[in-house]
Order: structure tokens, then C-alpha cells, then sequence
């Protein structure tokens, strides 16, 4: 059976030892960056990543702050703030988070798959809640 997720939920992603939660991209944020991509470069490219990464991620755990305290994430709306997306484009994750960032375009898929080799990526995975369903946002 096919699993829908609604903009509404919380999809947590384990990556090494980080855990992000994710959100389901909108019509309007997934267009913006389709159209990020398709004008090439670099910078567009770069752009488009960050972009992904400021619209999906609603949360974060297993990192920490360079004094030890645990690391907090900050919202603007119903999204990261600037300052939270730079801090996240530092994480030494950062590539395998931008990647799976931006391939939720595509919807939500079973696996992350690396683009460079075509196989699933490696320390990458959904975590399932109990009933085989991501948690909701409560």
C-alpha cells in the first residue's frame, strides 16, 4: 500500500547520528525550487539546496553547539531562519541532508538514493514509528 504525507507531518530522517525531522515540500515551495535547479550554475544550484533544506526541515536532534549546549533551531513562520540554514550548511551532514532535501521534490521515497552512485545512501534512513507511519505534529 502507497503512504501519503501531508504537508502536516513529521518525517524523521536518520543521518549517522543526527536525526532531522522533515516536512513534505508544497506545490509552491517545490516549484520555486525546480526553478532554482533548471537555471543552472552554481550558485543556482547552491540556492536551490539551501532553499530545500529551509522549507523541509522542522527539526533536529543529535547535534550540539561548539560550547556543548544542545542545538536549537529557529523558525520564521512555518520555516528556518536564516541564521538556522547557514548553521545547517556547516554540519559536517550537510551534503547528505541537502540531498535529501532536495529529492523530496519527487515526494517522499522508501529509500534516499545517492544521485553520484545510483545506490541507496549510506548511514540514511526513515525512522518508523510503531505503526509503521511517520508521527504526526501534534
Amino acid at each position: 500500500m502507497s503512504i501519503i504525507y501531508k504537508t502536516s507531518d513529521r518525517i524523521p530522517v536518520q543521518i549517522g547520528e543526527v536525526v532531522i525531522k522533515l516536512s513534505p515540500l508544497t506545490y509552491d515551495q517545490k516549484t520555486e525550487i525546480q526553478l532554482l535547479i533548471s537555471a543552472g550554475g552554481i550558485d543556482s544550484l547552491l540556492k536551490a539546496a539551501n532553499t530545500a533544506i529551509k522549507y523541509a526541515v522542522k527539526g533536529i536532534s543529535g547535534i550540539q553547539n561548539s560550547d556543548g549546549s544542545d542545538y536549537e533551531l529557529k523558525f520564521e513562520g512555518n520555516m528556518l531562519d536564516q541564521e538556522s540554514v547557514d548553521d545547517l550548511s556547516n554540519l559536517e551532514e550537510c551534503e547528505k541532508l541537502s540531498g535529501i532535501c532536495v529529492s523530496i521534490l519527487n515526494g517522499i521515497p522508501k529509500e534516499f538514493i545517492d544521485p553520484s552512485t545510483n545506490k541507496p545512501m549510506k548511514d540514511v534512513k526513515i525512522i518508523k514509528s510503531s505503526k509503521g507511519n511517520s508521527k504526526r505534529k501534534k
